[in-house]
């Protein structure tokens, strides 16, 4: 009788933890384009949405391309709010703080897949 609750509890435990797979993150790559033309420069934020526990994902956008796998960080899968941030590269070592986006911060909710993908955005101009 010990041995069946010893194996019920371990199995329990197990299964409490998601077997293993709920911690891997996936990553995101794609493409990003305002008015038709590339991004300079942004961020690409990956918000889960209520009810999603996964941590937010990131990645840095440069010449209109971005991917997690590049120093951000992937997603787990399942409904996440896109935010997208726009900065122009500025010759000359002028700070892209201080010049205005090119947009206002885009906003999208995808159902991102739980494995590689990829996620291309066509934000549309004034």
């Amino acid at each position: 009788m010990a041995k069946i609750y010893a194996r019920a509890l371990f199995l329990g435990v197990l299964f409490s933890f998601g077997c293993g797979d709920s911690g891997k993150l996936y990553d995101v790559s794609g493409t990003v384009t305002y008015a038709g033309n590339p991004v300079p420069a942004g961020m690409v934020w990956f918000d889960p949405e209520p009810g999603n526990p996964a941590p937010q994902g990131y990645a840095t956008l440069k010449d209109g391309k971005y991917n997690t796998a590049a120093g951000g960080r992937g997603v787990r899968g399942g409904p996440y709010l896109i935010r997208i941030e726009s900065h122009r590269d500025q010759p000359g070592g002028e700070s892209a703080v201080a010049v205005p986006p090119l947009f206002p911060e885009y906003q999208e909710k995808r159902d991102l897949p739980a494995v590689k993908s990829e996620q291309n955005f066509s934000i549309p101009g004034k």
